[in-house]
């Protein structure tokens, strides 16, 4: 995007990241957003904003360990803030295969291929990866690789990792629907209590980062504002 901040491009009259806010926030219970640049612009949500665990912003799990390291929960959500359209159920399904497939963590997946930056991650995975970038390691797949990965599948809805990368796509894409706010409140009350088990989370929050949102997106680097999510 010739160098301008993503989360901060206007679409449909409003940042994307006040899409990604809005369609996350239902589902979490707090938000922390991961930016390296205009923090006090991110600010005036009323988030806590984070940068990068690396003074060199190396990429999305700088940002995703960064997020670890300030939620005070047991697991966060990570989601991009590129993608507007972002999955009302998100966590719901990212928690329902976790639970099913036994995972360390989850990730979503369109039908074809995953998307890293959609996954629902423990804190205390926190450690794997602070060792995982000390050794120059930067892929988010091959970190992924190193645990148990529950994968949500999404290929019914696989429009919702939609993400604007260009003017064209500004310029071509359908404005996204406003979140129905009574439906988001029972779509939550049945994440926090019908799947719930041992060790399972219980309660989400949210965090976003350059790139991402938490409760977070791409884990927010530099280049990118994530947004995530935290989970209790």
């Amino acid at each position: 995007m010739g160098g301008q901040d993503k989360g901060l491009l206007e679409f449909a009259g409003r940042p994307l990241v006040e899409w990604v806010i809005d369609r996350l926030r239902p589902q979490v219970r707090g938000l922390v957003i991961n930016a390296n640049r205009n923090r006090d612009r991110y600010a005036t949500y009323g988030y806590p904003v984070i940068t990068d665990a690396t003074a060199d912003f190396q990429g999305p799990l700088s940002g995703i360990a960064s997020a670890l390291m300030a939620v005070h929960t047991r697991w966060i959500i990570i989601a991009p803030c590129d993608g507007p359209y972002l999955a009302m159920d998100l966590v719901e399904r990212l928690r329902a295969a976790l639970r099913h497939q036994d995972g360390e963590l989850a990730v979503a997946s369109d039908g074809q291929r995953i998307q890293q930056v959609y996954a629902l991650i423990p804190k205390d995975l926190a450690p794997s990866l602070d060792t995982f970038l000390a050794s120059g390691e930067r892929k988010v797949g091959c970190w992924y690789a190193r645990h148990r990965t529950a994968i949500a599948d999404f290929s019914d809805s696989a429009d919702c990792f939609a993400n604007i990368n260009s003017a064209r796509d500004i310029e071509g894409a359908p404005r996204p629907a406003l979140p129905d706010r009574d439906a988001n409140k029972n779509a939550l009350r049945h994440s926090l209590y019908s799947r719930t088990g041992p060790g399972f989370p219980a309660e989400p929050v949210g965090s976003t980062g350059h790139g991402e949102i938490s409760g977070t997106s791409r884990p927010l680097s530099a280049r990118r504002r994530r947004t995530g999510a935290q989970i209790d």
